[in-house]
């Protein structure tokens, strides 16, 4: 597993997740690579339970890699989703499952932490990922003309733990799906099977008690069903 080796002082470390992230690819360089900065508040939203013990500045960098690594396999591989649109006229509720296709392990070598700083109580990690040529060929086939670019928003209550940040990157990536489907689609679908990559790194972010996610994706409509008529 992949850690770092940062000074611990006994300050409890959040039990939510905030990260910024900026994207970075090379074209002058021979290696094409991914870069994001992202951070990790040390002072809780919401208080721990008694007796909880707070986490160190190295349990705030992992939970910060661990976001870093799924967004970063976000860009490289992608995600399988399949979305089904609430429709309360046919008794339907909305339904949805979103798949990383692969995922980059930790301890990856192409995944470098570049710099990491501390100001205002957050931990701040500079990542950068070298692309492999197959994963920047991947990226270069999907990103081609006649793949269409999708926005989406997403959220989750801070109130389910860290975990719940990545339950927000989900919700918007369905929302990119959602928002692309409505774009080429009159009619509500009973569901929509799709492909997507991220274009860049997930913009994080707090408000109202939950984590709010925003994404800019490249959509592939693999399968959209309507609903018979009879």
């Amino acid at each position: 597993m992949l850690r770092l080796n940062l000074a611990t002082a006994g300050v409890r470390v959040t039990v939510s997740l905030l990260l910024i992230a900026c994207f970075a690819v090379s074209t002058a360089a021979a290696t094409e690579f991914l870069q994001g900065e992202f951070w990790a508040e040390l002072e809780p939203f919401v208080a721990p339970d008694v007796g909880t013990d707070g986490w160190d500045r190295g349990d705030a960098a992992e939970r910060a890699l661990e976001i870093s690594r799924r967004s970063f396999s976000g860009m490289v591989y992608g995600y399988n989703v399949t979305y089904r649109p609430a429709d309360p006229d046919r008794g339907v509720e909305r339904r949805s499952t979103v798949q990383l296709r692969d995922e980059l392990p930790w301890g990856d070598r192409q995944l470098t932490i570049l710099d990491t700083r501390e100001t205002e109580s957050r931990l701040f990690l500079d990542v950068r990922y070298d692309l492999e040529s197959a994963q920047a060929r991947y990226r270069t086939g999907f990103r081609g003309s006649s793949v269409s670019r999708a926005g989406g928003e997403g959220s989750a209550g801070i109130y389910g733990g860290p975990e719940a940040v990545l339950d927000a990157l989900d919700s918007a990536i369905v929302d990119a799906v959602h928002q692309h489907a409505r774009s080429r689609h009159r009619s509500r679908p009973a569901e929509i099977e799709a492909r997507v990559l991220l274009d860049r790194p997930p913009v994080f972010g707090m408000s109202g008690g939950s984590y709010r996610v925003r994404v800019r994706a490249m959509v592939i409509l693999d399968s959209v069903r309507s609903y018979e008529v009879f």
